[in-house]
């Protein structure tokens, strides 16, 4: 299983706060990203797999896939 950074950000894009996990894919990462924003009352996550950030399916347009890496 992939190991998965979280940063959970304040207002201004500073980190203040981070976990590690392993994961399945990046679908199951952005589960747990939401899961993060509903606990951190509403602060940006960002989702990372090594060097590589997981794309925000909500800042895709319409049917677009993110690359499966």
């Amino acid at each position: 299983m992939p190991l998965y950074r979280f940063r959970i950000l304040d207002k201004f894009g500073r980190r203040i706060a981070g976990q590690f996990s392993h994961l399945l894919d990046d679908d199951e990462a952005r589960r747990h990203a939401v899961l993060l924003r509903e606990r951190t009352k509403d602060h940006a996550v960002e989702v990372w797999q090594d060097e590589r950030q997981v794309p925000d399916l909500s800042l895709l347009d319409g049917d677009e896939k993110p690359p499966r890496h």
